[in-house]
């Protein structure tokens, strides 16, 4: 008679390492995707008069609310994105202008990167 309850425990404590693996494999999974998922993306980017003009979308799951802007070419500078105060909402995009600096032909390249974190982006324009 103990043996068969013997079986039943044993039965019933490799059910619960088998539903606890998978509860943390959910978890881990979920996290790892949440956390590759944040980010944004340039979806237009031109220039007229000197005045570079973005669309960012957000491809993430938290508000973006600010953006780290600096322009790589034609020289190393701090960029200021207006509007300065925003906020983009998962899957929304938003129109930003920037100044582009230098004079005749040149091409305007950005590093663009968001406050909920993801990858940095690099969109860059010819401006006359």
């Amino acid at each position: 008679m103990m043996k068969g309850i013997a079986d039943v425990i044993a039965a019933l404590i490799l059910l619960l390492i088998a539903i606890s693996l998978t509860v943390t494999g959910y978890y881990f999974i979920t996290n790892v995707m949440t956390g590759q998922m944040q980010g944004m993306e340039v979806r237009d980017i031109f220039c007229s008069g000197g005045t570079v003009t973005m669309y960012v979308k957000n491809l993430g799951t938290n508000n973006i609310t600010s953006i780290t802007c600096t322009q790589t070419s034609p020289s190393p500078d701090t960029c200021t994105l207006s509007p300065s105060s925003f906020t983009i909402q998962p899957s929304d995009t938003q129109s930003f202008t920037e100044t582009c600096t230098g004079t005749g032909q040149r091409t305007c390249a950005y590093r663009l990167l968001a406050n909920t974190g993801g990858n940095a982006v690099t969109p860059y324009t010819t401006c006359l």
